[in-house]
């Protein structure tokens, strides 16, 4: 009869370590998964404000070249660059209007600080040769460019090889769908 008792207890501390074991590996997996998606939208916003920061440089730069003569734009094409940049100007509005969510704090100020050096520029408009404000606009936007540069790789936790490689996998996994989906 002692025989059984020992393989009941057995198999009974064997249900509960597997019991255990499965749980804790199931909560590790979740975790894994909401901290890779939480990257994920991170890596995300950085992203789209690269690329809204990109072509701000892009706009403002062409804007004063035309400016100080280096550059001659027809109307149609000076009023388009114009309307980028202050449509790509509200876009970081809208990231300070949504506060430090998902980007750092770091960030966040730094935004702040450009809209605010960008709207004052704006404001000395009237009061300036235009030239000077639009040239303030582009050392404003250089500087911040950079340092949103090395604070963005800080808060994705980013060294070069390991967003190359994050890179990869994430185009093969996209190839990977699409081909589902076809």
């Amino acid at each position: 009869m002692i025989d059984w008792w020992i393989v009941l207890i057995s198999a009974l501390s064997s249900l509960i370590t597997a019991v255990v074991v499965a749980i804790i590996t199931v909560r590790l997996s979740v975790r894994q998964f909401y901290s890779q998606r939480w990257w994920e939208k991170k890596s995300e916003a950085y992203s789209d404000i690269s690329k809204d920061l990109s072509r701000l440089f892009f706009c403002i730069g062409e804007l004063y070249a035309e400016a100080v003569g280096e550059k001659k734009l027809n109307k149609h094409r000076y009023e388009t660059l114009n309307n980028e940049f202050l449509r790509r100007l509200e876009s970081f509005k809208m990231i300070v209007a949504g506060g430090a969510f998902i980007v750092s704090e770091e960030v966040y100020k730094e935004i702040e600080v450009l809209i605010e050096r960008l709207s004052n520029n704006r404001y000395m408009q009237d009061k300036e040769p235009f030239w000077d404000y639009l040239g303030r606009d582009y050392e404003a936007i250089k500087k911040f460019k950079d340092t949103f540069n090395k604070l963005a790789k800080a808060d994705l936790n980013v060294n070069e090889i390991r967003y190359q490689v994050r890179k990869i996998f994430s185009k093969l996994r996209f190839k990977k769908s699409t081909k589902k989906g076809v």
